[in-house]
Formats: structure tokens, C-alpha cells, sequence
């Protein structure tokens, strides 16, 4: 991330699963939506607006559906298939049931938006098509802790699991946790990416209540918050 950060954002959510994917994981996406101007004016706050980040958000799915299913009987309008989908700068691919298995052509598309996206980030079962996609291979991830002994550790061997920390960078590849790690990862990824404008990430970061816990969980997170995120 040495290159000056940019103004304008495509930013892309991948829904995945006919079954439904968890409602609260596509929420760091509405985190990353505060940057805007337009939220800046929302907030009271219009001086810092031109600082503030232009974004094209699209809901991708698979075939281009018009709806896709999440839980709590919510539904989203899906704007692009993996075909029609811009070049994003970033792709956030948000958690499926976790015995997901995705298709070599969803695989493929993960690979291309990884080649150039300024960031890909996996929240909590999302972690499942990332992995499938290979773009995981030599990296250091994490996931939903009660799947990394198992389906994770040793379906994708030539990745290092992480169990201690909440969400994991690797290059421009961002990993997550249980469900609500998946907001302390997205504010870890606005500080990191927008450090140039530490005003409008901490008025953002500040309106939403979030991005103070630790990185590291506590330890009676991990004995008792094993919760999967679908």
C-alpha cells in the first residue's frame, strides 16, 4: 500500500450460496460505505468531506440473480454476475454456509479480482471460496476458529492458520474471524489503507462504535466465542 490512496473506490461484495449468506457479515461493506462524502455532510462534519472517498458498490453473484438471499429473510439486490462484474478495488467476499463448496468458475473469478484489487477480504465463512480459489496458498490466514483445526488446516495445508488474532493481513489479502471480526478487520483496512486522513477514519470508526477491540483475542473468546458465522 505505498501508493497514495485512492479518492474513488469500485468495491464489490461476492454472495455466494443459494442458501443464504450470514446478514451480518455483508456489514463491514456499509463501514467501508461511511467514507463518502455524503456521510461526511451526515455526520455534521462537511469540512472534512472532500477528503472523503468516492465508491461504486456492486452485490455480485454467481449468475447475476436479481435477488439473493441472506439470513433473517433479507434479501439483495444483486447489481453483476462474476461475468459482467467491473475490475474492482476491492472484493469483499462475505460468509456462505461453511460446507460451501464454489465452483471453479467463482474460483477463477476470486483469482482475477486478487491479481489487481488493492484488497480482497473474507469474513468469517467467506474464508471457504477463498481458500477453494487457491489465492490463500503461501499465505498466513485466519477464519471461524472452529473450523481452522479441522476443515481448514487440513483441507488447505499450504496456507499457515492463525488462531490467536482476530483478523489477518497478508499482502492485499485481509482475513477474518467469527462474524463481527469482520468489522474490526475493515477498520484495521480503513486505518492501514486511508492513514493519510487519520480525521475522517476516526469520525467514521467513531460514529460506528467500532475498531477499538484488541487484534489478539481474549482468551474466554477463544474457549466460548467458537460461534461459525453461518
Amino acid at each position: 500500500m505505498s501508493s497514495a490512496p485512492k479518492s474513488s473506490l469500485t468495491v464489490g461484495v461476492l454472495l455466494l450460496s443459494n442458501e443464504g449468506v450470514q446478514y451480518l457479515d455483508v456489514a463491514p461493506v456499509d463501514l467501508l460505505a461511511m467514507m463518502q462524502p455524503q456521510y461526511m455532510h451526515a455526520l455534521g462534519a462537511s469540512a472534512l468531506a472532500d477528503k472523503g472517498v468516492n465508491m461504486d458498490i456492486h452485490y455480485i453473484s454467481e449468475t447475476g440473480e436479481s435477488l439473493f438471499p441472506l439470513t433473517a429473510n433479507v434479501k439483495v439486490a444483486v447489481t453483476d454476475s462474476i461475468k459482467t462484474s467491473p475490475d474492482l478495488d476491492i472484493l469483499m467476499i462475505p460468509g456462505p454456509p461453511p460446507n460451501f463448496v464454489a465452483p471453479e468458475a467463482v474460483g477463477a473469478f476470486i483469482r482475477a479480482q486478487a491479481d489487481h484489487a488493492i484488497a480482497v477480504l473474507s469474513v468469517c465463512t467467506g474464508i471457504m471460496p477463498l481458500a477453494q480459489s487457491g489465492v490463500l496458498k503461501g499465505k498466513t490466514a485466519t477464519g471461524p476458529l472452529p473450523l481452522i483445526p479441522t476443515a481448514l488446516r487440513h483441507g488447505f495445508p499450504d496456507t499457515k492458520w492463525e488462531e490467536e488474532r482476530r483478523w489477518i493481513r497478508d499482502g492485499n489479502v485481509w482475513t477474518s474471524g467469527g462474524i463481527t471480526n469482520g468489522l474490526d478487520m475493515m477498520a484495521g483496512f480503513i486505518r492501514t489503507y486511508y492513514g493519510d486522513r487519520p480525521q475522517v477514519v476516526e469520525l467514521v470508526l467513531g460514529a460506528a462504535n467500532v475498531g477499538d477491540r484488541p487484534v489478539e483475542y481474549r482468551e474466554e473468546e477463544k474457549r466460548f466465542g467458537m460461534g461459525v458465522g453461518q
